[in-house]
């Protein structure tokens, strides 16, 4: 009798058997990275690395040094760098992630921090959730690193052009710095880690169907049919041209002419996207 009053109570209640969800702690207070190299040098890099991860980019503002991504989708992953809550002690990880990098500095050193919002769309979780920061960091720390060795390099230049003598050769060689730009094959831009990565996932998606190089810093991209009515081709070109220009060294000159049929359609530079425009 007394098991059917308390079965009775666990109905009544509903709850007895119902898993307990926890939500996320409150992330503690984070300081930005500090970077011995200029603005201009961490602002590059960060491009760089975000391209090599293969995060396509919304916004970029290089006044206010701040650099926003769309709601990415997060795979199983997602669970090692944020919690959504705990249901019975288990972990409810991310399945949408928002990137923000923000840069701040000068000539001679700069910051850079960066704040991932995570978020979890399925039940039950919050809809926002706590970093662990370990995105983050790492992040930072590939940035900083990429940064300084171009800070490195460019002292270098600047220690031996003040050392040479009037008239006479100012540096040697660097093994590490290009020479003149030069027209490029398409194996050789595939080369780049970054820049096959987004073009992977161009073809893939069905954005594009063939590329070359047709001047110096000027890629020419065939778009297939899907490009023109799917939502996915602006982000897609736009990773694609941050992956280029990364091949490039970030000149200001770098873009895309669209073609598609053989015919040029539009172009895609530091303005953005262009349809229907010739440079």
């Amino acid at each position: 009798m007394k098991l059917l009053v308390r079965t009775a109570a666990c109905v009544l209640l509903a709850g007895c058997s119902s898993p307990a969800y926890q939500p996320p702690p409150r992330p503690a207070p984070r300081e930005a990275s500090h970077v011995v190299a200029s603005m201009g040098q961490t602002w590059n890099a960060v491009i760089d690395v975000l391209a090599l991860r293969n995060i396509p980019i919304r916004t970029f503002e290089r006044a206010s040094g701040l650099i926003v991504t769309d709601e990415l989708r997060v795979g199983d992953e997602g669970g090692a760098y944020a919690s959504c809550g705990t249901v019975d002690g288990k972990v409810l990880p991310p399945d949408r992630a928002t990137y923000n990098v923000l840069v701040r500095g000068d000539s001679s050193q700069a910051t850079v921090r960066t704040t991932v919002l995570w978020s979890r769309t399925e039940e039950p979780g919050a809809a926002d959730c706590a970093s662990s920061y370990i995105w983050e960091r790492a992040l930072e720390t590939d940035v900083k690193a990429r940064a300084e060795r171009q800070g490195r390099m460019v002292a270098r230049e600047m220690v031996q052009l003040q050392k040479a003598p009037p008239g006479q050769p100012t540096v040697e060689p660097d093994p590490l710095v290009t020479g003149p730009p030069t027209i490029r094959k398409a194996d050789e831009l595939m080369e780049n880690l970054g820049f096959r990565r987004a073009m992977t996932d161009a073809q893939r998606i069905g954005i594009v169907s063939g590329f070359n190089e047709i001047a110096i810093d000027t890629l020419a991209l065939e778009l297939a049919d899907l490009a023109l009515t799917s939502s996915s081709t602006d982000r897609s070109l736009s990773g694609l041209y941050l992956a280029y220009r990364g091949t490039t060294g970030h000149r200001p000159g770098s873009a895309m002419e669209l073609f598609h049929d053989g015919q040029s359609i539009g172009w895609y530079n530091n303005a953005g996207l262009t349809w229907g425009a010739v440079r």
